[in-house]
């Protein structure tokens, strides 16, 4: 490798940006009183770790056209956790801050867990957040699945 490819290497190494690597499927496809688990893993720039350039990374309902309506979880740059009230329950989370990784865990599904998720890793306010959602739909719930029908029955020609 020559000098200038090296340095353009090392330079472009240090400008790439912070991105989300791995997401859930979408939609995410849950069964009733059962359990599903939204799982993300996400990358930063190769000088930064969790513990340094990381606030928070918060899970909750997300909200068009872009923010958490109702946050559920969060887990702040030294690893503690906070759970909304009453969801403490409902919402467990595993997490590996050396490999970047995240997973929330919604417990015993029903109707009201049908919502669009979203995960949103909190930096500095020189940085936009990372945010990724999924919608989670319930098998078999006649509300995830949109019919449309056609009638011909009063067509002249």
């Amino acid at each position: 490798m020559t000098l200038s490819s090296n340095i353009c290497h090392e330079v472009s190494c240090h400008l790439r940006l912070p991105r989300i690597t791995s997401s859930p499927n979408n939609p995410l496809i849950g069964k009733r009183k059962e359990n599903v688990t939204l799982s993300w893993k996400f990358e930063l720039r190769p000088t930064e770790t969790w513990n340094n350039s990381i606030i928070e990374v918060v899970f909750g309902m997300w909200n068009y056209p872009g923010f958490l309506k109702k946050k559920l979880m969060l887990i702040t740059n030294t690893g503690g956790k906070k759970i909304r009230e009453n969801y403490e329950k409902k919402i467990s989370c595993n997490f590996d801050m050396s490999l970047l990784q995240v997973a929330f865990t919604l417990h015993d599904l029903d109707k009201s867990d049908e919502n669009e998720y979203a995960v949103q890793v909190e930096f500095d306010l020189s940085q936009a957040p990372l945010t990724d959602s999924v919608k989670l739909r319930l098998e078999g719930n006649k509300s995830s699945i949109v019919v449309r029908t056609v009638s011909y029955s009063n067509i002249k020609v």
